[in-house]
């Protein structure tokens, strides 16, 4: 099932336990689904960072302030 959300050109996914989707060579799979919570399983190259939105204005590990962004 997929449909574009109004104007924002967002596409919405459903997905059930097991099924996965590929986004260029990033693979995300539904591992797990407990109430409202879903757990993802995310295969990526070394080079792909995969950040969780909350974690995003935080440092990263070695960042200083000459070269934070």
């Amino acid at each position: 099932m997929a449909r574009k959300h109004g104007s924002t050109g967002r596409l919405i996914l459903g997905r059930r336990l097991g099924e996965k989707i590929w986004i260029g060579a990033v693979s995300v799979e539904v591992t797990k689904i407990d109430g409202n919570r879903v757990w993802l399983g995310v295969i990526a190259s070394p080079e792909v960072k995969v950040i969780r939105e909350e974690l995003l204005d935080r440092p990263q590990a070695g960042d200083t302030m000459d070269n934070a962004e």
